[in-house]
């Protein structure tokens, strides 16, 4: 799943593996060169998120979702919802959005951070109090951190929201966030990180370089969402199918189908 330091010792037993299976091409690619295995070794398959923990919901459902959320964070209903998920982190690029929030109009957005830096722990960062900080300037009429969520309550965030933004600036092979959204049908700004190009699009979403200018084009692709609830609608719609081919039953016949 995750690009290694090392082998840790076990160098014979990987490259007398029958098959490796990665989640990407981009870590295949690396896997293959780190551990010296011929193409015929290496495998992809895409992951997924278990439907049985990962509750998906029908539009009526998501508006009653979504209504208690604008209740409970007393969000403007004429106010987009940005979601970022994931852990608070330097390489997930939670400062990034941050900054690009800073040149968008306060009046037409609203965003809930999700996570922690180290999942359901009490272990805090000097990052994740610089981003309290920078949540506490944002304000709480324009910003709610929420920190850990069980992950059975975390596809309520995905249903409240109008758009997902993923600013990873490492070599992400695969990210669960991204598969989320799909699934939930949400729109997508993210980067050509690691192995994100392999599962969006441009059609359900938009993808950014990693360079300096990305805070600066993250205003931009937020504010180009945020004006365009047509290209929203679009994006959502085309997320949904995208999403449809990443369920556990398409991965576990790709498993099977590799094993033969």
């Amino acid at each position: 799943h995750n690009e290694l330091p090392g082998l840790y010792g076990c160098d014979e037993i990987v490259k007398g593996t029958n098959k490796m299976l990665c989640v990407s091409e981009f870590i295949a690619k690396r896997m293959q060169v780190q551990a010296n295995l011929s193409p015929k070794q290496i495998s992809v398959v895409r992951n997924c998120i278990s439907e049985k923990k990962f509750q998906l919901y029908d539009d009526i459902e998501k508006q009653e979702i979504r209504e208690k959320f604008v209740k409970k964070y007393k969000i403007d209903h004429e106010k987009i919802i940005l979601l970022f998920s994931g852990r608070i982190t330097e390489e997930k690029g939670i400062d990034k959005l941050l900054a690009a929030l800073k040149n968008i109009d306060k009046k037409k957005y609203f965003l809930i951070i999700i996570g922690a830096p180290l999942f359901d722990t009490n272990i805090s960062t000097e990052f994740e109090q610089k981003v309290k900080q920078e949540v506490t300037e944002l304000g709480s009429e324009n910003c709610a951190f929420t920190g850990f969520i069980q992950y059975e309550e975390v596809s309520k965030y995905y249903a409240s929201c109008d758009v997902c933004i993923v600013p990873s600036i490492w070599d992400d092979p695969a990210p669960l966030t991204i598969i989320e959204s799909l699934k939930s049908g949400i729109p997508i700004i993210s980067t050509l990180s690691g192995g994100i190009p392999e599962y969006l699009n441009s059609t359900a979403g938009i993808l950014l370089n990693i360079d300096l200018n990305l805070s600066k084009n993250l205003s931009k692709a937020i504010n180009n969402l945020i004006s365009n609830p047509k290209k929203r609608k679009e994006m959502s719609k085309n997320a949904r199918k995208i999403g449809n081919t990443l369920s556990s039953d398409e991965y576990y016949y790709d498993i099977i189908r590799e094993l033969k």
